[in-house]
């Protein structure tokens, strides 16, 4: 297999690529790029702040842009009205780029931090008026992802009991919260390992030795591992594991590059190596992947 590069300079300083039905949107610090699906500019969002990651509204109209620093923004992809929100104290740490919308649109959930305990909550902004309208979980866990729920009212976290030191899943459905401990759960965390799969009801974890997937009672299902060891430590962790639309083929994305192989991961198909790693991936279409790097975002076809 070899892997042509598709060309797309809108993306080349892009830290991510976030994916709708007809949507791309690839962030570079001050701006966020928008594109079609044949990743034709449609316009650019301009005056953000330390932002890399978008996340796009259920109805494709709107997209939220979290900074790293202690604000973030609601851009309005129809009327192209921005409106920037800036998290006050307590809560004024640094966001990281967490975020996620409600089911319906209406509103938008963000992980805010204490600046002085580092502990969170987890506050849903009501997005016509970008207002808090209700907080959750304030100093019970540190958040360390938030997953959106498309098929009901909420969302899923991975977080750290303050208390305890463990990791658990958070289900926040329609304002109630429920909690599931989870299997080995005082492992250390990837920080862009995480993945929900909604329609098996799972979700994958990146861990420093491999990735794993968990099922919904918090039961370790699947482990993965870097077959395509080198002995370097972090080099060989894997940052995002998932297998093909069609089931064949298996991806991965290490500190050392990004993988294609067989679906059961035995014989490397293909390798595109990167020296500062690739710490996220997406499946365009059937025959195109999309692999975020630290010096952009780039756009491969597999030609078997």
């Amino acid at each position: 297999m070899e892997l042509e590069r598709i060309k797309c300079k809108l993306l080349d300083r892009a830290w991510d690529i976030s994916v709708s039905s007809s949507l791309s949107i690839g962030c570079t610090d001050s701006r966020a790029v928008v594109l079609n699906r044949q990743y034709q500019h449609l316009q650019t969002i301009d005056g953000l702040d330390h932002v890399y990651k978008a996340h796009i509204s259920p109805d494709e109209k709107q997209v939220l842009l979290v900074s790293t620093k202690n604000k973030f923004y609601v851009a309005d992809l129809v009327s192209g009205e921005k409106r920037q929100v800036l998290v006050r104290t307590p809560f004024n740490a640094n966001l990281e780029g967490g975020g996620c919308w409600s089911h319906d649109g209406k509103h938008v959930y963000i992980p805010v931090v204490h600046s002085g305990s580092l502990n969170s909550a987890l506050r849903r902004y009501r997005v016509d008026q970008v207002a808090v309208e209700e907080e959750y979980l304030q100093d019970q866990y540190i958040i360390g992802f938030l997953l959106p729920l498309t098929q009901a009212e909420g969302c899923r976290m991975v977080c750290r009991d303050r208390n305890t030191g463990e990791n658990c899943f958070v289900d926040m459905k329609d304002g109630q919260c429920t909690v599931q401990t989870i299997d080995e759960g005082r492992f250390l965390l990837n920080c862009y390992g995480c993945r929900l799969d909604e329609k098996h009801d799972e979700i994958w974890l990146g861990t420093r030795d491999e990735y794993r997937c968990y099922d919904r009672s918090g039961i370790i299902r699947e482990r993965i591992r870097n077959p395509f060891s080198s002995g370097d430590a972090y080099r060989d962790m894997i940052n995002q594991y998932a297998v093909s639309f069609c089931g064949k083929y298996a991806f991965m994305a290490t500190n050392a590059g990004f993988y294609v192989t067989d679906a059961a991961m035995k014989q490397m198909l293909a390798h595109i190596p990167e020296e500062h790693g690739v710490h996220h991936f997406k499946q365009l279409e059937e025959d195109v992947i999309a692999a975020a790097t630290l010096h952009g975002v780039r756009i491969y076809r597999m030609l078997a």
